[in-house]
């Protein structure tokens, strides 16, 4: 297994050129990560957890990659394991991954760039920007807003169409996508949060729409170019860029099996996906990084103006009523010792993680070729940012809901012919007898999971 290291310290560089300078409190204070870590002990925490030692027979991962920064300095830089385990390709900063549902960050700034160019009002219906009759399964009359699709709270239900082919000749353009995999709405605008891929790749033809191109070309002008990540694609078939679909090419994924623990190759498994905004960025760990740097500058270089940044990072959808935020404008919030924001992504090939907290500026980026879900990996952000002290949100009641009965997934076929699968696996509430409330609409759930209120307006 290869393993490649890197860091880029201030006093790495002054220590190398034979010079130390005695640290004042507050020098050595910015010098932890949220989690208490030194910045010189990163790599030493990556090693030890990872546990390198191949020669004891545990095997912790397929092939991960992992990049710490703080503003634009890599702290960090960690290859593991190898992209290709028959013929033993080791990870390195060349290997592309899948990015997932990151990818939907992309249609998220794109909006915000146009909303500070005065083409987008995000509280506007986005009927107002779509061809007349584009969508035809609506429920409800009321407007539908760019903010609810950021959001996920536009009221549809899952596709009961596949979004991805293996098929290269099926690739649909974007609008034929949509309108051939349009779901029902089944809840009112606004009120129910269900995250939805359709509706991610709605919002992106929305952006196509108001600029007159194709949101590939789009991302590429105003996102990859401006910030010169000049090895990720975004294209469902990744022809827009011919570097990263000949590294695809050489990526095999992996699932883990537990009993015996081994991992199985799942071959190249190349899906492409009809609704690709929603999901088909696949890049360098080094271009993620790059993308997540973007979000604690305080240039703000995807923006024309920085107060576009803050506004996009102010929150959008709260916990119950009080100010803890779930969204920000369809980046995902995450609370650890500090909060963070971000988003992850899984792909029929891959799973990623993006997370970064704008009050230090330090972030963390995580690429694997597995599909199965890694334990191990799941607890690198907390290596990073620490874990959340929930007392801190706590209004000091903390007493405990009766939530009996059960309940659906709001994520789940809720209309057509597959509407009864829905009922297949209710949740028992039972089963969650650690569920607690801690303020206002907000409840902690073992301990670890805020989980917040919400009612339709019609008390269904």
């Amino acid at each position: 297994m290869k393993m490649k290291k890197t860091a880029s310290m201030c006093i790495a560089a002054l220590l190398a050129a034979g010079t130390m300078l005695v640290p004042t409190a507050a020098a050595e204070e910015e010098q932890r990560l949220p989690s208490g870590v030194k910045f010189e002990n990163i790599a030493s925490k990556f090693d030890k957890e990872l546990n390198m030692d191949v020669g004891s027979g545990t095997e912790y991962y397929a092939g991960f990659e992992a990049i710490v920064f703080q503003g634009d300095d890599i702290l960090y830089e960690g290859y593991f394991g190898e992209t290709d385990r028959e013929n033993h390709i080791p990870c390195d900063e060349d290997s592309v991954f899948e990015w997932g549902s990151i990818s939907k960050t992309m249609i998220w700034v794109s909006a915000m760039q146009l909303w500070e160019q005065g083409k987008l009002d995000l509280d506007a219906d986005i009927r107002d920007y779509l061809p007349d009759g584009f969508l035809r399964h609506l429920t409800y009359d009321e407007p539908i807003t760019m903010m609810n699709i950021m959001d996920h709270t536009g009221g549809w239900c899952e596709t009961t169409y596949s979004i991805s082919t293996p098929d290269h000749d099926k690739i649909m353009p974007l609008a034929e996508a949509l309108q051939a995999t349009e779901p029902t709405q089944v809840n009112p605008p606004g009120e129910v949060t269900s995250y939805s891929n359709w509706g991610a790749a709605l919002g992106a033809y929305v952006i196509e729409c108001i600029t007159g191109e194709e949101y590939a070309d789009y991302v590429r002008e105003n996102i990859f170019d401006r910030l010169g990540m000049e090895h990720t694609s975004i294209a469902a078939d990744f022809s827009d860029n011919e570097w990263v679909l000949a590294q695809r090419g050489k990526l095999k994924s992996y699932t883990f099996s537990a009993i015996p623990p081994k991992y199985k190759s799942d071959g190249k498994k190349i899906s492409y996906i009809n609704l690709y905004p929603a999901g088909s960025a696949t890049g360098t760990i080094r271009d993620l990084a790059t993308y997540a740097q973007a979000f604690v500058s305080d240039d703000a270089p995807l923006f024309e103006h920085k107060e576009t940044q803050e506004k996009m990072f102010s929150g959008s959808l709260f916990y119950g009523n009080t100010d803890i935020p779930a969204s920000s404008c369809g980046f995902g919030v995450t609370e650890y010792r500090v909060r963070t924001m971000g988003h992850n992504g899984a792909t029929i090939a891959c799973h990623s993680n993006m997370l970064f907290d704008r009050e230090s500026k330090v972030g963390l980026v995580t690429l694997t070729n597995e599909t199965s879900v890694n334990l191990v990996i799941q607890e690198v952000p907390e290596w990073v940012f620490g874990k959340a002290d929930y007392e801190n949100y706590s209004d000091g009641k903390g007493e405990t809901r009766d939530f009996s009965g059960y309940y659906l997934v709001s994520r789940s076929q809720r209309a057509g012919l597959m509407k009864f699968t829905s009922y297949l696996r209710p949740i028992n509430a039972k089963m969650y007898p650690d569920l607690k409330r801690i303020d206002d609409g907000v409840y902690l759930l073992g301990g670890s999971m805020l989980l917040g209120e919400s009612n339709r307006s019609d008390g269904i």
